[in-house]
């Protein structure tokens, strides 16, 4: 336990599963419960108060996975059940009863973190396939039914799910000189007729109505 408590980092990652730091701190606190000697006070007081700390660390950082939670506030319990009445040197039978409850304790809590890591692991690996499927059927979509549009030059637009081709269209308006001869009048791009007043204004005319 010479790291402390990893306040600083949080819990659980992005993807559900125990960070390695919080592992590490777990297998450090149950390294400190097999090696306490029988009896040894002020080894038992540390466990209590790092189990302390580790619960409110827990509860602060408000993990969003329920399971884990509950395997944290487990641990904290059998800390404290296991510290509350511990014994002294003077009664060593009693110690060593609950030294080996409290290592059974611990070995169950062990086996239920390491189920609660495989059971992570095959989640996460459920959800990947999950994405990956939908990602296969985006992708069969796209092939089937988002054709490009045809390469040879011309303006395409889509028409309903086809390509369809654009063509430009450019109005003029017919005019006839006082010779006869004729000279069209090139409207603008929105279908008008250049027109002048006699002031130089321009005033165009619309021919056409969409």
């Amino acid at each position: 336990m010479n790291q402390g408590i990893p306040t600083r980092d949080m819990m659980v990652n992005q993807n559900g599963q125990i960070t390695a730091i919080w592992l590490i701190f777990f297998e450090r606190l149950y390294s400190i419960y097999s090696n306490a000697s029988e009896g040894n006070a002020e080894a038992f007081i540390q466990i209590k108060e790092i189990a302390n700390q580790a619960l409110e660390l827990a509860q602060q950082n408000q993990s969003t996975h329920d399971s884990q939670q509950k395997q944290i506030e487990k641990l904290h319990k059998l800390v404290t059940d296991s510290v509350a009445g511990f014994a002294t040197t003077q009664d060593l039978a009693t110690s060593n009863k609950r030294i080996d409850q409290t290592e059974h304790d611990i070995q169950q809590l062990q086996k239920a973190l390491e189920k609660l890591k495989a059971t992570l692991k095959d989640s996460q690996k459920e959800t990947k396939d999950k994405l990956s499927n939908l990602q296969e059927q985006i992708n069969n979509i796209t092939l089937n039914y988002i054709l490009e549009a045809p390469i040879d030059g011309k303006t395409y637009g889509r028409k309903d799910s086809d390509w369809s081709e654009i063509v430009v269209v450019n109005l003029s308006f017919p005019f006839f000189l006082s010779d006869g001869v004729r000279q069209n009048i090139p409207l603008t791009s929105d279908f008008q007729l250049p027109f002048f007043l006699s002031d130089g204004t321009q005033q165009n005319i619309q021919m056409v109505v969409i």
